[in-house]
């Protein structure tokens, strides 16, 4: 052992290391670790804690662009924190306000509800865990665009349904919610929107009515928004009701009915949208489809006058895409009827005044009909009616009518492209009817003085032009009959009036 060295045994270990006086050693060059030789043990210290995870939040969906009244859905997912957590404002304003859009819900998921006025407002999720950090969406408010065919609103206010506790869950009665907000909207010149969603509906709650509509208001909804049916068993029904009522604007969204689950047999009067005595209705970009009656329907005990249907759409309803009974100044343009079919008389259209009830100075303009049962177009009057019941002043103009008249679910002969009967003085111009089934165009019993003329009429299963025996005062000129199964022009014996100059070939018979 060297001098000045000291041996200790501790513990069944062998340390040698220099003698130091009790203080410790320090300062020349034996005092370094190194220096002691291999049988010194170094003690490293710990390695430092890992830095705390940065916190993060996103925020879902980041742009969004809503109608006034609109709600969206967001979510707010926080990483790099225990506690995810979030809280909300817009523009500043916690949950928000009906100035800039309110917040419902709670946790990372909310529902936000743009204000009724448009404009830009920022939507911002705050982590709980570390306020500094946070995300924000810029949400825009579009105002509701004018379309051109029914008139604007007069007023910019705008309430949603949503406001006003309807669901639009497709299993909810949302017919008092949306009630009470037609209620808050009637008469200001305002919109009631609809956002998307399926809205139940109680169809027989009011006397067979679901929803009735009041003067000066729009009715606007989102092309996702239905208003559905609940099933009933009742011969009489409407989703929409116009119950004697002015100024009125219908737009968008669809209408269905429950003909699929009705729970009765009997009667054919379940309607989408009933105008009853109402005057300045316009109705546009409205599908009404699977009704037990027809999609449309225009009448009420005192008449109603000024009503106009753009871009509709009917669709397998049971009796009429679209019945007008009791009318002056309708206008039906650039909308389709198909697939009517269920309870006579199954038309796309039909024009059919009850006793003492009358229908004048009516348009169906750039229309298309297929595949209706009962027939494209059917203008005229029950024959027991005659004389006690009117059609006035119809132009029917550049429509398109194909496969009309085939499949009657009543084991009908079926129809065809139009049908004029009972009524004079109309105008048939300008339409395309192709491949219907008994018949192009037909007038038949006191079907006198009504003008045909620049149709095109091919592909019938039967005659292009059937005129009845009984007709007189007809002009038919100018029109293109060819490649017809029977006739090309058929004319009754005892029909009198104009025919001629026309294009007539090709057809199955000649005269």
């Amino acid at each position: 052992m060297h001098a000045g060295s000291i041996q200790v045994r501790l513990l069944g270990i062998l340390v040698i290391g220099t003698v130091c006086s009790f203080i410790a050693c320090g300062g020349g060059a034996n005092s370094s670790p190194a220096a002691a030789g291999s049988g010194t043990s170094d003690v490293l210290p710990p390695p430092p804690p890992p830095p705390p995870p940065t916190v993060a939040v996103v925020l879902s969906p980041g742009a969004p662009t809503l109608l006034p009244g609109a709600t969206q859905s967001f979510t707010a997912t926080v990483s790099g924190a225990t506690l995810g957590d979030v809280t909300w404002k817009v523009d500043g304003v916690a949950n928000g306000d009906t100035t800039v859009g309110t917040i419902t819900g709670s946790g990372n998921t909310v529902t936000y509800t743009a204000p009724a006025t448009a404009g830009s407002h920022t939507l911002t999720a705050i982590s709980a865990a570390d306020t500094s950090k946070q995300a924000s969406a810029a949400v825009t408010v579009q105002a509701v665009q004018h379309s051109g065919c029914a008139p604007a609103p007069t007023s910019p206010l705008v309430v949603s349904v949503k406001t006003h506790g309807a669901k639009g869950d497709g299993r909810t009665d949302d017919t008092a919610a949306i009630q009470a907000a037609i209620e808050v909207v009637a008469g200001t010149g305002g919109t009631l929107l609809v956002p998307d969603g399926t809205y139940m509906i109680n169809a027989i709650l009011n006397n067979y009515q679901g929803l009735q509509l009041r003067s000066n208001m729009t009715f606007r909804m989102s092309s996702g928004a239905v208003l559905k049916a609940i099933p009933n068993g009742s011969a009489n029904y409407s989703i929409l009701l116009l119950p004697r009522v002015s100024n009125v604007n219908i737009i968008g969204g669809t209408l269905e009915g429950d003909r699929s689950t009705h729970a009765g047999t009997g009667g054919e009067s379940g309607m989408g949208v009933f105008v009853a005595s109402s005057q300045n209705v316009y109705i546009e970009g409205v599908t009404a489809k699977e009704c037990w009656g027809d999609g449309f329907y225009i009448g009420g005990a005192a008449g109603s006058s000024n009503i106009t249907l753009c871009n509709v759409v009917a669709d397998h309803n049971r009796r009429q895409g679209l019945s007008v009974v009791y009318a002056d100044g309708v206008v039906v343009k650039n909308s389709t009827f198909k697939n009517t079919q269920g309870t006579l008389p199954e038309a796309g259209i039909d024009i059919e005044p009850n006793a003492g009830e009358t229908v004048a100075n009516m348009q169906i303009l750039g229309c298309t009909f297929t595949n209706n049962s009962g027939g494209g177009i059917q203008n005229g009057l029950a024959f027991r009616d005659r004389g006690i019941a009117f059609v006035k002043n119809v132009l029917i103009d550049g429509n398109v009518m194909v496969g009309n008249g085939f499949n009657s679910a009543n084991g009908q002969t079926g129809g065809g492209g139009v049908e004029i009967s009972n009524t004079a003085g109309h105008r048939v111009t300008n339409n395309v009817m192709r491949d219907n089934k008994n018949w192009g165009l037909r007038m038949r019993d006191e079907a006198d003085n009504n003008t045909v003329t620049g149709n095109t009429i091919t592909g019938t299963q039967g005659d292009g032009i059937y005129l009845d025996p009984t007709i007189t005062g007809y002009t038919i000129i100018g029109n293109t009959v060819t490649g017809n199964t029977r006739y090309g022009i058929y004319q009754g014996a005892g029909s009198q009036g104009t025919l001629g100059p026309n294009v007539v070939s090709g057809n199955g018979r000649t005269p």
